[in-house]
């Protein structure tokens, strides 16, 4: 007669909860297997334990391993046992779940704490990108008609350079109203424009200094006020040579910032919500399936910190054209901050 080891006693304890599983989830379950382990279990309380009982148990204990694969002992434990966690970010005291449920719930912040972000950022770049294109296509639309506007202007004031206004001919007034109407209409896209470009700068640099300061160039036409049309041509010329001044330049720093954002910050976060959100659903099967384990939490790290190897992130932002390669959110961040967040479940 032999004596049971201490390896077979443990897994003739765990023999039970392992049992337990299989009678509640698999079909027609072999009667040989529970008459195997029960045997076993009475020969190490009569003190009756041989060799050949330790056999048969062992190829018993495998079968039934098996047949419940992927499920283990550790799996099951996990989900029986109890682990401490804060309420409300820790301000709410502390209660005891299951580490798959405290597991999960700390994703499920990190995956809010994501998304409000990219929410923000993706609004960010949507606006200053309309923004943009809306003052584009003012510039556009509105080109033509100053060409227009200056022939006209021009040829106007070459015929009316020497006469009195109450000398002038039907034609020439009607021109003359002609060019204040056009003027006015160009001067209402020029502020529109203004706006556009006002909000544009202010959302990224916030700057307080004025955008249309008078230019200190000499102009070419008389400052001299002939009419009213005279006077809208005039402003309507300042307010435009003063826009092709100051809006590049603001352009050319929104699209540089936007650029960063679409090729590098928003890709980033995108992809490490789409991670999250992958080790939540995987952590919700693994619940029902009863197969998360006391290694999982470092393997859910794992698969989020390498996520950027099994997928493109920056499929949604292709239209910005910078050299800045996206990089996994959890390969900047060394895994001891992790630990000391709490937030993620590093052992």
């Amino acid at each position: 007669m032999t004596t049971c080891s201490d390896s077979e006693r443990v897994a003739l304890k765990d023999a039970g909860p392992l049992l337990r599983f299989a009678a509640e989830h698999v079909k027609k379950l072999d009667p040989d297997l529970s008459l195997a382990i029960a045997e076993a279990r009475a020969a190490v309380e009569n003190n009756q334990w041989t060799a050949q009982i330790s056999q048969r148990f062992w190829i018993a204990y495998n079968q039934l391993c098996t047949l419940i694969d992927p499920v283990t002992m550790d799996g099951l434990s996990v989900a029986e046992g109890k682990v401490k966690k804060f309420r409300w970010f820790g301000l709410g005291g502390t209660e005891e779940v299951s580490l798959a449920e405290r597991s999960a719930n700390r994703y499920f912040v990190v995956l809010i704490a994501l998304v409000v972000p990219f929410l923000f950022g993706y609004l960010y770049v949507w606006t200053c990108t309309n923004l943009t294109k809306q003052i584009d296509d003012l510039l556009t639309q509105d080109k033509p008609r100053i060409t227009q506007l200056t022939d006209d202007f021009n040829k106007l004031d070459i015929a009316t350079r020497s006469k009195e206004a109450t000398t002038w001919i039907p034609e020439e007034v009607a021109q003359a109203e002609k060019i204040s109407a056009d003027s006015n209409s160009l001067i209402q896209d020029a502020d529109r424009i203004n706006y556009s470009a006002r909000i544009l700068d202010e959302t990224f640099f916030r700057q307080a200094t004025s955008l249309f300061t008078s230019s200190s160039r000499p102009k070419s036409i008389d400052t001299k006020s002939r009419g009213q049309w005279y006077d809208d041509y005039e402003t309507m010329q300042k307010r435009f040579g003063n826009l092709q001044e100051n809006v590049p330049q603001i352009q050319a720093r929104a699209n540089l910032i936007v650029g960063i954002f679409g090729a590098f910050v928003l890709p980033v976060l995108l992809g490490s919500i789409g991670a999250v959100a992958y080790v939540i659903r995987l952590i919700s099967d693994q619940i029902n399936a009863a197969t998360f384990t006391r290694t999982s939490p470092i393997r859910h790290i794992t698969r989020v910190g390498r996520a950027r190897r099994h997928g493109r992130w920056d499929r949604p932002f292709q239209q910005f054209d910078l050299a800045i390669q996206p990089v996994a959110a959890c390969d900047c961040f060394p895994r001891r901050l992790w630990r000391r967040s709490g937030l993620l479940d590093v052992r």
